[in-house]
């Protein structure tokens, strides 16, 4: 359990407050039917390499037409054409699933450069 007042200033509140930011992730839950991701044995894991996602003429067009960014939307699929760059990540989420997350798509995104911390000093974070 960690203190909110901790939490905003670290354990030396005379070293001034951690470097918190907010960041926005695209999630996905998908069903591991074949069972390829070992749900009691398989840790975190982070790809650090670039990949290419092997899209068909059909996909590729698919992904053009959802992309609404240039209208000012924050659904950014088109960039899901391009070289990906390291950073996605998963992990197993129980009950045969898996849990993909990647930010680097939504960097476009505007957010404050304050992360508001919607808890009350005292309160406690479970972590």
């Amino acid at each position: 359990m960690v203190s909110v007042d901790r939490a905003l200033v670290g354990e030396d509140p005379a070293a001034g407050p951690l470097p918190l930011a907010n960041e926005v992730h695209a999630k996905v839950v998908l069903h591991d039917s074949l069972g390829i991701i070992p749900q009691d044995s398989a840790p975190f894991m982070v790809w650090r390499d670039r990949t290419q996602l092997p899209w068909d003429d059909e996909e590729a067009q698919g992904l053009l037409e959802l992309d609404d960014t240039a209208q000012g939307g924050i659904l950014n699929s088109a960039s899901w054409l391009g070289l990906q760059p390291g950073g996605q990540h998963l992990r197993p989420a129980g009950n045969g699933r898996v849990l993909l997350l990647w930010e680097h798509l939504h960097r476009h995104v505007a957010l404050p450069a304050e992360p508001a911390m919607p808890l009350a000093a005292g309160h406690v974070l479970d972590m």
